[in-house]
């Protein structure tokens, strides 16, 4: 899609019924590769601009602010963007603040303060990580490796903070999963997690007597106010460490979680200290998949109740859709106030999901339901993971070339291409 020309072609399309609509744009593989921007990429954002059609970009990649995110995409395609028009992975936990801004949430994600400083930037007030709780509870969380038992690292003692409240006082609300954790720290971020859901009132070092009682629901766990846990980024592990190229490796391995705990049964009653065994040496193996089989396995089938954020997850495509009905009501207010006569618009009735992973972008608008009655239609590119000629896993409502050949098949399914003046 190039800048705007008139064309002649638009009389000989079908007359069909014109409907409101919004796009979601996936960034990585459809608006840019690893900093290339995708031809007709700028020139297809820049047309809905003008046409005044909302959009947001709506990615599984984190690691950033929203608006660090923003003014990279801005940068890149050289376009006025709003903050608002940005969904990444982790933006939904804004919606955990009325709950959780002024009670201690523990943030997990790489080592080091940004993640801590990730959480800070959302709202959250008393954030502490995994590296404070293992140097505050030195006694409790006794460190392992391949070879028996280490000391607290160098680079714990580096990034620790002090708790928020004493350690027998101190109560998590919330565990925060922002990514993957690194390496050195998967087996121990792993034990805090279970540790707290295992716990009575989210105080670490604490037992529910709740647990294992057949008669309560979950078999009596998660039934004591442990902290609930809310995963980002919940496929395996991604193929680098690039934040805008967060595409993940397929495939998982919850067998070998059950067999490695089934091997170490005199620790599924006492603390389960078999995270020696559990470093990630195959790649395949995601650290959600991880905690869950693990718990599973250690309480007789009992689930920890995670929240999944990001695509594609129904509460990441709620949240996509609200700020979407909140930038055409926004566009809605501009115009009246610019001409107070012109008669009110109609609300948003079709979203294109436009994206390049079937697993994600196409799988999560297809299973969408939308509450507002707004019909989410699905857009595979071939400009990313997807390649021409393979047959998608979870089949999208059309395949195309690329972002401009999306939105100009869009507007013509929409009704809206009589108005356009597009050339491809």
């Amino acid at each position: 899609m190039s800048q705007p020309q008139s064309i002649s072609r638009s009389k000989s399309l079908p007359q069909l019924r014109k409907r409101r609509i919004a796009f979601a744009f996936d960034i990585d593989g459809v608006i840019h590769t690893k900093g290339n921007v995708h031809p007709n990429a700028r020139g297809t954002i820049g047309y809905l601009q003008q046409r005044g059609i909302p959009f947001i970009f709506l990615t599984n990649a984190g690691l950033r602010t929203e608006q660090a995110r923003a003014e990279y995409i801005k940068q890149m395609l050289g376009l006025e963007l709003k903050t608002s028009q940005f969904v990444q992975v982790h933006t939904p936990f804004l919606d955990l603040l009325p709950a959780y801004a002024d009670k201690t949430v523990l943030a997990i994600g790489y080592r080091g303060d940004h993640i801590r400083d990730l959480a800070h930037a959302q709202g959250f007030e008393h954030v502490i990580t995994p590296a404070d709780l293992t140097v505050a509870y030195r006694d409790h969380y006794p460190r392992y490796c391949h070879f028996g038992h280490v000391p607290i690292s160098e680079a714990d003692r580096h990034y620790a903070r002090p708790l928020p409240q004493n350690p027998p006082e101190l109560r998590i609300h919330a565990i925060l999963v922002y990514c993957e954790p690194d390496d050195p720290a998967w087996a121990n971020c792993a034990f805090l997690i279970i540790d707290l859901l295992l716990s009575r009132h989210g105080r670490p070092g604490t037992r529910s007597e709740l647990n294992d009682t057949p008669a309560l629901p979950n078999r009596g766990y998660l039934q004591d106010h442990p902290p609930a846990l809310h995963f980002c980024n919940l496929d395996p592990l991604p193929t680098s460490r690039d934040p805008d190229s967060q595409k993940l490796k397929p495939g998982a391995k919850p067998a070998m979680v059950r067999a490695m705990v089934a091997a170490n049964p005199s620790h599924v009653q006492k603390r389960p200290y078999l995270w020696s065994h559990l470093k990630p040496q195959h790649q395949d193996l995601s650290f959600q998949i991880l905690v869950e089989e693990t718990f599973s396995a250690l309480t007789g089938g009992a689930s920890t109740n995670t929240l999944g954020m990001g695509k594609p997850f129904e509460v990441t495509f709620s949240y996509a859709e609200r700020r979407l009905r909140k930038l055409a009501h926004d566009h809605d207010l501009a115009m009246r106030a610019s001409d107070p006569v012109s008669l009110p618009r109609e609300p948003l009735q079709t979203v294109y999901m436009i994206g390049d992973t079937a697993d994600t972008d196409i799988l999560g608008a297809n299973t969408f339901r939308s509450r507002h009655g707004i019909e989410w239609k699905s857009v595979l590119v071939e400009t990313g993971v997807y390649r021409r000629g393979e047959v998608p896993d979870f089949p999208p409502t059309a395949v195309q070339r690329g972002v401009g050949e999306a939105v100009e098949w869009a507007l013509t399914e929409s009704g809206n291409l009589e108005e356009a003046d597009l050339t491809i």
